[in-house]
């Protein structure tokens, strides 16, 4: 059975979503946000890096949640959670899909997790320079997502897909550290269609 590790509120909230979007069996271990647990024996022969997610299906180990996403997809998806007629490898559509699954990411998640690394110390040690930075990048792409949500309910369009699953991790961490505003009111929109799917609570409340 497809195995996955998970630690509440992370980046494997993704793979948990998924999972549960396309009625995979699995089995969640989930562990604590705790260094000795995840630096801890047991879990670095899993992950030498000690993060999550990681998955093993079947002994087959692999880590980071993009190329996770594109496993689970390729081998159980059947065209589920891609853009609908499912696009040809090398096609536009094919690129635009990739950009959406990968851009959550590469693009978005470095400012969040250094204003989450900031928001850890305590104020009087927080450097002012960094997380002005970072909020100034993240807010570049929030505009970015917001614009092209203004046109349709999903990142690609009509329809539901993997890459809203990516993209609607990042935005609600965005969210909760205050970054959404009342300049983004397609991002507002877009993230309370998302919190109405059954699986994306789900797969944040484990």
């Amino acid at each position: 059975m497809l195995k996955i590790y998970h630690v509440s509120g992370t980046r494997s909230v993704r793979t948990l979503w998924l999972v549960k979007e396309l009625g995979l069996a699995h089995e969640t271990v989930a562990m604590p946000f705790d260094h000795a647990v995840m630096h801890g024996p047991d879990y670095l022969r899993v992950n030498p890096l000690g993060k999550v997610p990681a998955i093993d299906d079947d002994g087959f180990v692999l880590t980071e949640s993009g190329a996770i996403t594109q496993y689970l997809l390729a081998k159980f998806g059947e065209g589920r959670l891609e853009p609908s007629p499912r696009p040809q490898p090398g096609g536009s559509e094919h690129g635009r899909f990739l950009q959406w699954l990968h851009f959550p990411e590469a693009t978005m998640m470095g400012p969040l997790g250094t204003l989450v690394r900031q928001h850890r110390l305590p104020e009087d040690r927080r450097d002012r320079a960094t997380v002005d930075h970072a909020v100034g990048k993240a807010g570049e792409a929030l505009a970015f997502c917001d614009l092209a949500l203004r046109s349709s309910d999903h990142i690609l369009g009509p329809a539901f897909t993997a890459a809203d699953i990516m993209l609607g991790y990042s935005l609600s961490l965005a969210d909760q550290l205050g970054l959404v505003d009342d300049r983004h009111p397609s991002v507002r929109a877009y993230l309370a269609r998302l919190r109405a799917r059954p699986a994306f609570g789900e797969a944040l409340a484990a």
